[in-house]
């Protein structure tokens, strides 16, 4: 989508465009932890800067600086916000979720970092800023800016639509190249977390010990190449069905992060009970969430919502009435075979591993524990201590 607003005519080929990304992600991932950290800190950079100019110019075209056309809400009335109702909003659920994915990756990061206790609050928060600003806030203004029913939405990124009705030659072009920064990035996270997850999974032995393979420095060779293979489906832009392809792709993954976070949440309220009934209280961890278990019940419940709304319009989808028994069965596939894939593999691991439900006096705190009273640690709390008033103040932010 982002090559093809600069090379139409397709210069050059798509596959060659592929090739290159996974050259320049997996590369960036051999390289070890630093250099992936000192990639994503430039990449987050350019995001920010570009997203935070996005937002700007956004709001100066939305109130007629540019053309002298005020557009204001008007997108939101003609043709609508909200296209196709209930159902449209419902069907959006999946794709929306997508572009969420990847804030999880703290909870991996942080596992590598020399001192977590102090860098896992500072990064947590930051996280609900950029969904605040850099989500919700671009998004709201894409839907100032770009009706419902452009035909291009399909072709081009909105984010680039966005700022071409500006007017103003250069920006699209700029904003473009950001786009692309960004999709670079968010797969050079995901090649990262994941093979770091498929070779957590092999240490706990719920998939095969090959993926524990790795070199002198600890990186997991076996897990990048496994999620190599899963790149080659790029090559799958030759496809005659290309767009049938991507919705396929899109909506196994936006379902899987609705699945992963109901998960996350889940695990952080059994957590919290086993700690309770252990005999800890809240004091003695490093860092507590913010909103603490009734956050991760009311993520729960969301989540089951979400889950629900999807089930709902995949049995019944926008053109209900217009599908056969056919398409019909492959619109619910479609847009639930996440679920089905996590069920099958859940009660196959059941089976096969003859597994049962852990109690939560069961439930292990200790393995895996670092000791948060280490010499370095005491030192860090004096000095959070001795901060003025000011500082402790901007700390509960930033």
């Amino acid at each position: 989508m982002a090559i093809s607003y600069w090379d139409k005519d397709e210069v050059v080929p798509k596959g060659v465009w592929v090739a290159i990304i996974l050259i320049v992600v997996f590369s960036v991932n051999l390289f070890g932890v630093r250099f992936f950290g000192e990639f994503e800190m430039l990449t987050t950079s350019i995001k920010m800067a570009g997203c935070i100019g996005f937002i700007v110019a956004c709001i100066v075209f939305a109130c007629g600086g540019a053309n002298s056309e005020h557009v204001g809400a008007h997108y939101w009335h003609q043709p609508g916000a909200f296209k196709n109702s209930f159902k449209g909003f419902c069907n959006s659920f999946a794709f929306t979720a997508l572009a969420y994915g990847g804030t999880e990756i703290i909870g991996v990061t942080v596992g590598e970092s020399s001192h977590p206790r102090r860098h896992l609050p500072k990064a947590a928060k930051y996280v609900v800023y950029r969904v605040l600003i850099f989500f919700i806030l671009s998004l709201f203004m894409v839907s100032l800016l770009v009706p419902s029913d452009n035909p291009e939405l399909s072709n081009y990124s909105p984010f680039v639509m966005a700022i071409e009705s500006g007017g103003v030659r250069a920006l699209p072009q700029i904003f473009n190249a950001v786009t692309l920064i960004s999709f670079i990035s968010v797969a050079n996270a995901a090649v990262y977390t994941a093979s770091r997850l498929l070779y957590t999974m092999a240490e706990k032995h719920f998939i095969p010990s090959i993926f524990l393979f790795s070199d002198k420095h600890g990186r997991p060779i076996a897990g990048y190449i496994f999620v190599f293979l899963f790149g080659l489906l790029g090559f799958l832009v030759y496809s005659s069905s290309e767009d049938e392809v991507f919705n396929w792709l899109g909506s196994i993954s936006g379902m899987s992060v609705i699945l992963l976070w109901f998960s996350i949440a889940l695990a952080h309220i059994r957590f919290r009970f086993a700690w309770k009934r252990a005999g800890y209280s809240v004091k003695d961890l490093p860092w507590s969430s913010p909103l603490g278990i009734w956050g991760s019940i009311i993520a729960v419940t969301l989540n089951l919502l979400v889950l629900m709304a999807t089930f709902y319009i995949s049995v019944f989808p926008i053109d209900e009435a217009q599908s056969d028994g056919y398409a019909r069965a492959k619109e619910f596939f479609q847009s639930y075979l996440s679920v089905v894939i996590m069920l099958f593999s859940f009660f196959l691991h059941l089976i096969t591993t003859r597994s049962k439900f852990i109690r939560l006096s069961d439930i292990d705190l200790q393995t895996g524990r670092r000791d948060p009273n280490e010499g370095h640690e005491w030192e860090f709390e004096k000095g959070e201590v001795m901060k003025p008033r000011w500082r402790r103040i901007l700390d509960i932010f930033f």
